[in-house]
């Protein structure tokens, strides 16, 4: 067997090279250290030891006007911080115009709307294909929501989905 290989990572459609000593590092020869490690910033592609999240909700249309549920909300485990690379939120039932204002999703952290993902007023991505986003950075111990507010229109019913993924990665000395 040899002590290298490459291959190319789903999540961050990234190279990923196999280095001796059984290490794995993703990137390109000009991202690894002498040490073989990534130097490219855990936000942009995750680091050694990883590990994935696939969070996904699913609530009733709440009440308009300005009826508001939480799809869905996990928080960050202890030790590490995250990335949050793919979203989507959606509208069943029927009757939803994209951009009319009768509904809102919004992501906080920690109850503080995330920046640019706090008047989202019309779907993105599905379930089946999310939306890519640059990463919304996530910490430890932080508490990750997925909001919708029906603001107008009582005809609109069913239910709202949404879906949150990226990676967690341990916690870096002085973060």
């Amino acid at each position: 067997m040899s002590d290298s290989g490459n291959a190319l990572d789903f999540l961050t459609s990234q190279q990923v090279i196999s280095l001796s000593g059984g290490q794995l590092a993703i990137g390109t020869d000009s991202n690894l250290n002498s040490g073989g490690i990534s130097t490219v910033p855990p936000w942009i592609q995750p680091p050694v030891g990883f590990s994935s999240f696939d969070q996904q909700g699913v609530v009733a249309m709440p009440a308009a006007p300005n009826g508001v549920a939480t799809i869905l909300t996990f928080t960050v485990p202890s030790g590490y911080d995250g990335v949050i690379k793919r979203l989507s939120h959606n509208a069943t039932g029927g009757g939803f115009v994209q951009g009319s204002g009768d509904l809102s999703w919004m992501i906080t952290l920690d109850g503080r709307p995330v920046k640019n993902y706090s008047n989202m007023l019309t779907e993105l991505g599905t379930t089946q294909i999310p939306r890519f986003t640059d990463g919304i950075q996530i910490y430890s111990n932080q508490v990750v929501s997925y909001i919708i507010t029906h603001i107008a229109n009582v005809a609109l019913a069913g239910s709202s989905i949404a879906t949150l993924a990226g990676y967690y990665y341990p916690r870096q000395s002085g973060g």
